[in-house]
Formats: structure tokens, C-alpha cells, sequence
């Protein structure tokens, strides 16, 4: 059945717009529908930039699993820009916080605990995925991990990554994929908290 149905025999004939739009009916239940599906999603950062937009996402490129794209910077520090466009360079101003500072933003601005949630998390963000090298530290995605005592999806290395096309709208329609600057498709690396280093 379609989703839209005529409340009209067929040997009537031919109706004017005005009768037929009196005579169809609109199915809710049409038996090719597919299950309704609700998103979680919001933007992290104020920016101009749409097709640059970080933010959260309930189900990351379809795996049914939430994500976050954020900015991340060489030090380990996430970063969110509260003014300007970061492409543009520009008067650009950012906050700059460690997973942990992180972790608390998202509960106090976004009312987000990521504790809360044991699926993994997907986590976008440049210099994340690995810490500097011979620096001694934790990597950004291994510390949230940690503080959040859940499984991190972590992209890349200690390098810069992003999205082909870029922004949340692209995430949560399935149509992109995670690249490093040089247009390598990085696939998805599972980091698994560490009890030792819970600081919550």
C-alpha cells in the first residue's frame, strides 16, 4: 500500500484537483515503511562555517554508536572555537581543555555525561589518536577513556584528521569518511579505558 491512498472508485472518472484533494487520505502505516528513527544531536562550538560544524551525534556514520568531532590541538588539548571562522584564521579564539576539563564542559554546557553511556564512543579529533612521540603522555582519546571508564573508537595518529565533507549534517546521513591530511581513509583503532588512571 502507498503512503498516499484515493478514497475514489475507479469507475468514477476523471476528478477536478479540488475532488481528488477532498477524496485522498494520507496512510501512516504504509506496509513498506521503514522503523522511525530519532538522532541526539547538537553543535559543540559556534561556527559560521556549516559545512565545518563539530559537535555530538547519537548514531556516528550508522554504527549505532555516538560520536563527537571536535577540534584537537599538538599539546593533547581539545579545543572549541568560541569566535571566528578556524578556516578563515583570522580573530579566531578557542578554549583549550584537557579530556578531563572536556569530559566536565560537555555536563555543564551540554548537560552530556559521556560516563553514563558504556558504548564506545567515536572520537574525531586531530593529535587524538596517539600521543606525541617520546613525550611520556596519554593520548587525548586514551584519557577520556580513562575518565569516562569506556571504550574509545580513536582515528589516526599523532597527525591531523578530518572528514571529506565535513560536519555533523554528513555524519549522521552516513555519507562520509575519516581522512588524515594526506587523503588516507583511516579506519577506526579500539582503546579500552585503564582502571589505574580513573580520576573521576
Amino acid at each position: 500500500m502507498s503512503f498516499f491512498k484515493k478514497n475514489v472508485s475507479q469507475h468514477q472518472g476523471n476528478l477536478n484537483l479540488v475532488d481528488l484533494k477532498k477524496n485522498l487520505q494520507i496512510n501512516l502505516n504504509p506496509d513498506n515503511a521503514k522503523p522511525v528513527v530519532h538522532y541526539k544531536s547538537f553543535f559543540i562550538e559556534v561556527n559560521k562555517c556549516f559545512k565545518d560544524s563539530h559537535g555530538y551525534v547519537s548514531d556516528f556514520l550508522g554504527t549505532g554508536e555516538p560520536g563527537i568531532m571536535v577540534h584537537g590541538s599538538m599539546d593533547g588539548r581539545l579545543k572549541i572555537v568560541t569566535e571566528g571562522v578556524r578556516k578563515v584564521g583570522s580573530g579566531v579564539r578557542s578554549t583549550h581543555l584537557t579530556p578531563r576539563e572536556f569530559y566536565y564542559y560537555l555536563i555543564r554546557r551540554h548537560s552530556l555525561d559521556l560516563a553514563k553511556d558504556k558504548r564506545p564512543l567515536h572520537l574525531v579529533a586531530c593529535y587524538s589518536g596517539a600521543a606525541e612521540p617520546a613525550s611520556g603522555k596519554l593520548s587525548a582519546a586514551q584519557e577520556l577513556a580513562n575518565i569516562t571508564q569506556r571504550k574509545i573508537w580513536a582515528y589516526g595518529e599523532y597527525e591531523e584528521v578530518r572528514f571529506v565533507l565535513g560536519g555533523l549534517p554528513h555524519i549522521i546521513n552516513k555519507v562520509d569518511v575519516v581522512r588524515n591530511v594526506k587523503g588516507k581513509h583511516l579506519k577506526a583503532k579500539l582503546i579500552e579505558p585503564d582502571r589505574r588512571y580513573y580520576l573521576r
